[in-house]
């Protein structure tokens, strides 16, 4: 009986562990699409893939909770499982490495957006309301009450 068990426990940490890695392969490679786009300034691609990206996160996620409760019998891994957890931790790692790039291109591409908007955004503009709900130029004192004249 606990020979089944074992070989039972075998399978389910192998699927587990094969799921977690076809998950992490393609989740690196919409992080490399994703890097593409952001290269390129594509944004119709990089919403695209950006927008898939959200749900292979919340899926990998998930596997990873899936391959820790296959893993928490705390028997070691047999060849087979170690082989699959090398390959897992190199994409997990690829994925971390180009989540992190991306992020520092898109911080790039933020401060970029931004000083360019302050060089068009005049210091003290003309029309429009500030941040209080004022017209622009308005003082803060109260308006002047009106005198009305007697004829």
């Amino acid at each position: 009986m606990t020979n089944l068990r074992c070989v039972v426990n075998h399978v389910t940490r192998l699927k587990a562990l094969s799921a977690e890695l076809k998950a992490a392969e393609r989740l690196t490679q919409s992080l490399e699409g994703q890097r593409d786009a952001l290269i390129a300034q594509d944004a119709d691609r990089l919403d695209e893939v950006t927008a898939s990206l959200q749900d292979q996160f919340e899926q990998f996620r998930y596997l990873v909770q899936r391959r820790e409760a296959a893993f928490g019998d705390m028997s070691p891994p047999t060849g087979e499982e170690l082989d699959l957890l090398s390959r897992l931790r190199a994409a997990d790692y690829r994925a971390k490495t180009l989540a992190e790039l991306n992020q520092e291109i898109l911080a790039d591409r933020l401060a970029y957006l931004r000083a360019m908007l302050a060089l068009l955004r005049p210091k003290e503009q003309a029309a429009g309301y500030g941040p209080a709900g004022q017209a622009n130029g308005a003082s803060n004192s109260s308006p002047r009450p009106r005198i009305e004249r007697s004829a």
